[in-house]
């Protein structure tokens, strides 16, 4: 794998992790409460729940996407190196005028 994509696969591996971290220790503080909750906070309980498990599998799925559209975007850049050199080009150029014309108006 080339080391662009293993490190964006990588970043989304990390993000995911930290995501699931998260999810415990909401799981973790939910259950904390114990027999003090009232019928709002139970409630309240309940239903992040229900989100954390409606945004488990979401997260694969964006782990997924990413990791695929990282695999196309280094697929046409190998495919057509002069086009993509090009688009950045271009874009550096548009940054490097708006910023002309930033500075400019500030003097």
């Amino acid at each position: 794998m080339p080391k662009p994509i293993k490190k964006v696969t990588d970043s989304a591996n990390n993000t995911i992790e930290e995501l699931r971290a998260l999810l415990a220790e909401a799981e973790n503080a939910l259950g904390s409460a114990g027999d003090k909750a009232d019928g709002k906070v139970e409630a309240l309980r309940e239903r992040l729940r229900n989100t954390l498990d409606e945004i488990r599998p979401k997260l694969e799925e964006w782990r997924d996407m990413a990791k695929e559209q990282v695999k196309r975007g280094d697929e046409y850049v190998h495919e057509h190196p002069y086009t993509a050199a090009g688009i950045a080009a271009g874009v550096a150029g548009v940054i490097g005028l708006l910023a002309g014309v930033v500075i400019s108006r500030r003097s």
